[in-house]
């Protein structure tokens, strides 16, 4: 039986999610330096994850890869997906279900404004 995967692996995901989001150019570049581990302000994957949670929708770029149509992209997808959901707590995958609900709310909100206008 194979092991779960782990914190390294969790960076290679994380690695592959910031490539394809600058394929479509959104770089996320502060978020890159905190899972990288030859980054000066590197603190791992997980604890990378738990700051852009705490951060919220703007503020983590997950309105970014909303608007991208790719909620594939989103840290918050991570964290409630079977495969990585063992390396997170009860909270974390709680405020990643409100951010997601909260930033769709915005941007059906926006977008609503967009074409009333």
């Amino acid at each position: 039986m194979a092991n779960p995967p782990d914190e390294r692996d969790l960076e290679g995901e994380l690695f592959r999610m910031y490539e394809e989001g600058g394929r479509l150019g959104y770089w996320a570049r502060y978020f890159y330096q905190m899972f990288m581990p030859h980054c000066q302000r590197y603190i791992g994957g997980v604890a990378a994850v738990r700051k852009m949670l705490e951060a919220g929708g703007a503020a983590s770029g997950l309105a970014t890869v909303l608007g991208l149509g790719r909620r594939d992209l989103a840290v918050e997808m991570l964290v409630l997906s079977e495969k990585w959901g063992h390396l997170f707590k009860p909270w974390d995958r709680k405020q990643a279900e409100e951010n997601l609900r909260l930033a769709e709310a915005l941007r059906v909100q926006s977008s609503r404004r967009s074409n009333s206008g």
